[in-house]
């Protein structure tokens, strides 16, 4: 959302500073604006079906290895713990009791050797690339819509026209917005992050 909030407002910046009419700026931002939701839709599909691929390959081989050399993980398990604190004796009998439980085992055994969480299976790669397009799409024309309704025939880009005006300000609400909203899911200071 802010990354394309602040495509658009570039783009209204150099089209502004250029002196572009506003016909050829609506038919150029609304080109350049599909053009970014593609890309980072595209971008965002490929690196989910990436890693998700690499997970369930990375998956395959613990489960793999766990079946048949049950010793040797464990030991390497129990050895892990105890480079990062434990006690042996206590690490042993952690990962003992754990390796009883393969599924929850190896989903561990991902997390703590290969820092490989378990995949939010409710979310598939295409759908992440879709949202990411929409999403991108959205905020970059957003602060756009004001100039892409003032657009006339013949008429230059006017930087303190009321509608490049409106179109600073909507750009820069959403940002605030967006930020506080990001601090609040990130429980960190909202004003804080809206002002970064």
């Amino acid at each position: 959302g802010t990354a394309g909030n602040l495509l658009g407002l570039s783009l209204l910046g150099a089209a502004c500073g250029a002196r572009v009419q506003s016909v050829e700026f609506s038919k150029l931002s609304t080109s350049f604006c599909v053009a970014c939701a593609s890309v980072l839709g595209v971008h965002r599909y490929v690196r989910a079906a990436s890693y998700q691929e690499l997970y369930y390959w990375e998956r395959g081989r613990e489960e793999w290895e766990l079946d048949n050399f049950f010793e040797g993980e464990v030991r390497e398990m129990v050895e892990l713990y105890v480079s990062r604190g434990l006690p042996e004796h206590d690490a042993s009998e952690v990962v003992s009791i754990m390796a009883q439980h393969k599924r929850f085992f190896v989903d561990v055994m991902m997390l703590e050797e290969l820092g490989m969480p378990p995949l939010a299976t409710e979310i598939n790669p295409v759908a992440q690339g879709f949202c990411k397009a929409i999403g991108t799409l959205s905020f970059t024309i957003l602060p756009l819509v004001p100039l892409l309704l003032a657009a006339r025939p013949g008429q230059l880009l006017d930087p303190s026209s009321p509608a490049a005006l409106l179109s600073a300000g909507i750009s820069a609400a959403s940002v605030a917005g967006l930020a506080s909203w990001e601090a609040h899911v990130m429980h960190s200071d909202a004003p804080t992050r809206a002002i970064r």
